[in-house]
């Protein structure tokens, strides 16, 4: 009868923390990452917004000297990508040269 009684018990809490543990995992929200471009001084510029707050806003072209916008909304819009791309990795957001040339945003050497 003992052993029936402690085995009731040890299944009764093994029940119960396997539906907490259920729960916690349903009750997770996943995070929205999205991104949006818009037109500045002399070109284009995006944001990346993270569960519709913005996360980080990019007036100019990252990587290279000076403050020049991307040249063109699709130049914008590849960058903005590469960032979501490598936020979802949990990789750090960094652009490198090389991308900006694939992407558009400056002419390649």
């Amino acid at each position: 009868m003992k052993k029936r009684t402690l085995f009731s018990i040890a299944t009764a809490i093994l029940f119960a923390a396997c539906n907490t543990f259920s729960a916690g995992d349903k009750s997770k929200k996943e995070i929205s990452i999205t991104s949006s471009t818009y037109e500045v001084t002399g070109g284009w510029a995006y944001r990346i917004l993270v569960d519709k707050k913005i996360f980080i806003q990019q007036d100019f072209i990252p990587a290279i000297s000076g403050h020049k916008a991307f040249p063109s909304k699709e130049s914008a819009e590849n960058i903005a990508s590469v960032v979501i791309e490598k936020m979802r990795l949990h990789e750090k957001p960094f652009i490198t040269p090389e991308e900006l040339q694939k992407a558009g945003a400056i002419a390649k050497e």
